[in-house]
């Protein structure tokens, strides 16, 4: 499992269900950029938005989060249209009253 440690528990476990002996390696590792300035020229720029694409959980938590550190909420999205990638960012979105108009969901077979 290449996960970030701190996200791969529930999918290992799901695994060792099936009779999977998982080895947990983390690949990545979630946290804050150095510098916000990218995001914040972003956020600074949302009118002129024709779509908003949140491509993890993680983007869209981190995204979020910096919403409301610069004192917005989603209404600062309003008019631009939001898509998220995956289940997971879409529940999150959905949790931060935003609800996105279009996600792509890959589903995997079961093991």
């Amino acid at each position: 499992m290449t996960r970030a440690a701190e996200q791969s528990s529930n999918f290992t476990h799901l695994l060792q269900q099936q009779g999977a002996a998982v080895i947990e390696m983390p690949a990545l590792e979630i946290r804050p950029p150095s510098s916000w300035e990218g995001l914040d020229n972003a956020i600074a720029s949302l009118p002129s938005f024709d779509w908003l694409i949140l491509t993890s959980a993680n983007g869209v938590e981190y995204f979020f989060s910096r919403l409301v550190e610069k004192g917005l909420d989603s209404r600062a999205l309003a008019g631009v249209k939001i898509a998220v990638v995956g289940k997971k960012p879409l529940l999150f979105s959905n949790n931060m009253d935003c609800n996105p108009i279009l996600f792509h969901l890959i589903l995997l077979p079961i093991l």
